[in-house]
């Protein structure tokens, strides 16, 4: 790096500060947003430094906010990824539950931030492509300057950073007490008073209560309109039937019934000087980032009169204050429930991302990723379920940076060329030359050397050479399909027609007129019939068990993506119920054509068995049309034609198998803790992917090339660290005969 440095103008300024080469992204704030992306980034393998100002985790939570203070919406919407809130929590946890959980957060996916150092600038120096965080550390009386280089920055400090100090003509001259909501704790100390609340907020409404509820007088400032929602309608949380009926209506209808929802429950509140915006609430939170406001209780008490809502305010004096009604009201103290803004403006040297407000310039969902390895996270406007969702994107896209993504101009599904291609340019980038036409057939691990020895034979036309490499670590990486899996069906031998597994089939066009019976109704099974389908065959596919068929979209949305979206708030058994409740509405009821859906869900079925759903891309509508049959399960084969266990005889001419595959691991790897007696490792997802002595498994999570990822990552940090921690290598003595070795270090 020292060449990399001499090359960044100020080289004054570098040297005379304390100079930190980060390794992965520093993130600059500790609160759940960041807390949230460096958990994200930890499942991800990728390494981070944290930055906080304050000396603890999400300090506004801990230093700046009321006593009574709980979440307004649900915990299912408001916990972070890959970490659920305590089942003994309530359903709208309370401050210090909140702060325990993100304590509890920081601990399990070992986030240590550094406390006490302010962030004085952010800069991309263009000269080497990495940004500059220059920062100043505090303890007790003493600073310390740092810079901070890294290739990623990822803007953690949210939308309330710095209180809004409004301006008020006549606030000097007011004799009372003056104090930021950030500052309040508890109405104990107003008791007897009145006190002024200036702002009708979320904020403003619960700190009016409070101090009502302390004895206090309390006459509430609203200068605005703004919109009042019950917090929960039919004990549902407005906000989750607000998200569940937006899948169906636009947002225009779900604004009118939320609007008349409340005017049942809560009455016409624009009598208690509420006025109501002509915009719709969800409207508004899009458009101006205003939270409507969920009533707890504050409006029985305006109701009451125990809480006054008073106007605008023109002037304060010295002990009163002038409404711009005309009205003067004596004050004993003032509490500004005035908001709070993003402070990046004031240390971010950039201008493209960000607006002068200091809020991402492109709109939810796009203002998660800026330019030169630039993030923001938790500046949706849509609390902690937003700033989670921005953490898994931007955790995605840094692992994925150092590798490599599909090309931009890919379709959204690419064909099995297109994937081949992308897989070579993969090898090619990262120089992977692997050796091929070399058979293991051992791997076992050496007690005495604390090594491996994988025994294998390379083939070169009609040479065989054996080798024997010896090795530290071994990563299994044949995955679920390594070979065909060949059903025992009764007959099958005396059959005289073509017989072939999937793996053999390439194209419908050599069955074209012929009958096909295709064994096996998984995603391979039905893709296959709609194959053979399509080049003129007639296809019969044997569907003997259950089986859950899915549509690939819903909403223009892959299935598997809609499905990763909402199980951040609802348990698997509900996301489920929705899956097949948008399958029997897009795909009707399938079972009437043969094929009977399984007592578990969908993907509680692949958590426990790993049978993966079937996503229909037109198999269905064939089968609908009796283009494609479905039967039951074989009883026999024989010359031309196949016995059914109902009894039906159908003519056949070919049979595909399209029976699945497995792992091939028990055949070479001589070890027994670590994988089963199936080829897959012991341990479920997601603990799978590591052994004892150096023994690592990846692919065989079930859940396709992105587990396979997650494994890849997860392997590489592992080995990463322990390759780090040691300087020297201990000399070890191997023996081998008739063998050549090869020491692999």
């Amino acid at each position: 790096m020292e060449n990399l440095f001499r090359l960044v103008d100020n080289d004054q300024d570098f040297f005379s500060r304390r100079c930190i080469w980060v390794n992965g992204p520093v993130i600059i704030g500790a609160g759940p947003s960041g807390l949230a992306t460096a958990a994200c980034l930890r499942e991800q393998g990728v390494p981070f430094m944290v930055l906080e100002r304050a000396d603890c985790i999400a300090s506004l939570w801990q230093r700046r906010t009321y006593d009574r203070l709980k979440l307004h919406l649900p915990k299912q919407f408001c916990q972070l990824p890959n970490l659920p809130f305590p089942q003994d929590f309530p359903e709208y946890p309370s401050k210090k539950q909140f702060i325990d959980y993100l304590e509890s957060y920081a601990r399990k996916f070992e986030i240590n931030p550094r406390f006490n150092e302010c962030v004085q600038s952010s800069r991309y120096d263009e000269t080497s492509g990495l940004w500059r965080v220059k920062t100043v550390a505090t303890c007790g009386s003493n600073r310390t300057e740092f810079e901070y280089i890294c290739r990623w920055l990822v803007v953690a400090t949210g939308e309330n950073a710095e209180c809004v100090m409004p301006e008020i003509d006549g606030l000097g001259e007011f004799k009372g007490d003056i104090i930021h909501a950030a500052d309040y704790k508890s109405g104990e100390n107003f008791k007897g008073k009145k006190v002024l609340v200036v702002g009708c907020g979320n904020s403003g409404m619960e700190l009016s209560l409070d101090l009502c509820n302390h004895n206090a007088s309390p006459s509430m400032v609203c200068r605005s309109s703004v919109h009042v929602l019950p917090r929960e309608i039919f004990g549902i949380s407005t906000f989750e039937l607000a998200s569940l009926i937006m899948q169906w209506l636009p947002l225009w209808l779900v604004d009118k019934l939320l609007l008349i929802f409340a005017w049942f429950m809560l009455g016409n509140i624009e009598k208690y000087g509420l006025k109501r915006p002509s915009q719709g609430p969800l409207q508004m939170k899009n458009t101006k980032g205003k939270t409507p406001v969920l009533d707890i209780g504050t409006l029985e008490k305006i109701r009451s009169g125990d809480i006054k809502v008073v106007p605008g305010i023109k002037r304060l004096s010295t002990n009163s204050v002038e409404l711009v009604n005309g009205e003067n009201h004596y004050v004993d103290a003032v509490v500004l429930a005035t908001g709070y803004r993003s402070n990046v403006p004031s240390w971010l040297q950039e201008g493209e991302f960000f607006s002068k407000n200091g809020f991402p310039k492109s709109p939810f969902p796009n203002g998660w990723k800026g330019n030169s390895g630039l993030y923001a996270v938790g500046f949706t406007r849509r609390g902690l379920s937003g700033a989670s969702s921005d953490a898994m994107k931007i955790a995605q896209d840094i692992g994925e940076l150092p590798n490599l993504p599909f090309p931009q101009d890919f379709p959204e599904y690419p064909s099995k060329k297109q994937f081949i291609d992308y897989l070579e340019s993969y090898a090619r980038k990262f120089e992977i030359n692997p050796r091929f036409n070399e058979c293991v057939q051992s791997s076992r691990y050496d007690e005495t050397s604390g090594l491996w020895r994988v025994k294998t034979v390379a083939t070169c036309g009609s040479n065989r050479t054996e080798f024997e490499y010896i090795c530290r670590w071994l990563v299994v990486a044949t995955g679920e399909n390594a070979e065909c899996v060949m059903p025992e069906i009764d007959g099958l031998g005396e059959f005289k027609g073509d017989i072939i597994h999937a793996a053999d089939y390439k194209s419908g066009e050599n069955f074209k007129g012929k009958k096909v019976l295709v064994v096996g109704c998984g995603n391979s099974g039905m893709e296959l019939s709609l194959d053979l389908c399509n080049h003129n065959a007639s296809p019969s596919m044997v569907c003997r068990s259950s089986v859950h068929v899915l549509p690939r979209e819903i909403f223009g949305i892959s299935t598997f993506e809609l499905a990763s979206l909402i199980m951040q708030w609802l348990p698997l058994w509900l996301v489920d119920k929705l899956l097949l409740i948008f399958a029997w509405f897009m795909l009707g009821n399938i079972e009437k054509y043969g094929l009977k859906r399984p007592s578990q869900g969908p993907l509680q079925m692949k958590n426990t068995k790993g049978k993966t759903p079937v996503l229909d891309i037109g198999t269905l509508e064939k089968i609908r049309s009796g283009d494609i049959k479905v039967v039951p399960g074989i009883k026999r084969l024989s010359t031309n034609s196949v016995e059914l266990v109902n009894g039906e005889n159908h003519y056949v001419d070919a049979v595909v198998l399209a029976t699945g595959y497995r792992s091939n691991v028990p055949s070479w790897l001589q070890e027994g803790e670590f994988f089963s007696k199936n080829g897959f490792p012991k341990s479920p997802f997601p603990n799978g992917w590591k052994g004892n002595s150096g023994l690592y498994a990846v692919g065989f999570t079930r859940r396709g090339l992105s587990g396979a990822s997650s494994d890849a990552m997860k392997i590489a940090q592992d080995i990463g660290e322990v390759w780090k921690k040691e300087t020297k290598q201990k000399k070890q003595r191997t023996t081998a005969c008739h063998r050549r070795c090869i020491s692999q270090f």
